[in-house]
């Protein structure tokens, strides 16, 4: 699965399943019609589905495992109002999504009774004032990574072009531990002991 670039940003891509290298259109949708708004980031979900984020919306793509095209996807709005303002923020944190909007960072939470998807309210409220740091015009270099139960944002704050906080929170606890101060451009997980 990939998405497009320039003219094609709004369009979801998957490739063939026996040969990785044929991308043919008839395996893509163009998500959310040309509304002129370029997808920011895709994360796998449950179910043989994907989240697919763009600035200011966020949709569900169902691929049904006996696909013989991307028209039998099924695209299903989850916001209107809420997106993802810088790809490498959206991460799987356990059964969720973490992902930095322009508002601070969300959740999009599953709710098992009727298998809703939505979004909800920013879980960095409380650190408001840190969110309001964050330099908006380069928000775009911000990236995140989840372990341990924690969910690892690095931003650039201030006028810096460079990601200098690392806003950490703790998922079990449900609280933010604290900010950190090292430059830090991607994180990467590994399997070293």
């Amino acid at each position: 699965i990939g998405v497009g670039s320039g003219q094609n940003r709004n369009t979801v891509y998957a490739s063939d399943i026996l040969d990785a290298s044929v991308w043919d259109d008839a395996n893509s949708i163009i998500v959310g019609g040309d509304d002129g708004d370029e997808i920011t980031a895709i994360v796998p979900f449950y179910s043989n589905r994907l989240v697919v984020f763009k600035k200011t919306k966020i949709f569900q793509i169902t691929i049904p495992p006996d696909m013989n095209s991307a028209s039998d996807w099924t695209v299903e709005v989850i916001s209107t109002t809420v997106g993802c303002a810088a790809e490498r923020t959206a991460v799987q944190v356990n059964s969720d999504i973490f992902f930095l909007s322009d508002d601070g960072i969300r959740s999009l939470v599953r709710s098992a009774s009727d298998d809703f998807t939505s979004v909800g309210l920013p879980i960095s409220e409380v650190i408001k004032d840190v969110i309001q740091e964050i330099n908006t015009a380069e928000i775009g270099i911000s990236t995140a990574a989840f372990y341990d139960n924690r969910y690892f944002l690095a931003v650039p704050t201030g006028s810096n072009d460079f990601n200098d906080t690392i806003i950490v929170y703790n998922t079990i606890l449900n609280a933010f531990e604290g900010t950190w101060t090292p430059n830090v451009m991607q994180f990467a997980l590994t399997n070293f002991q």
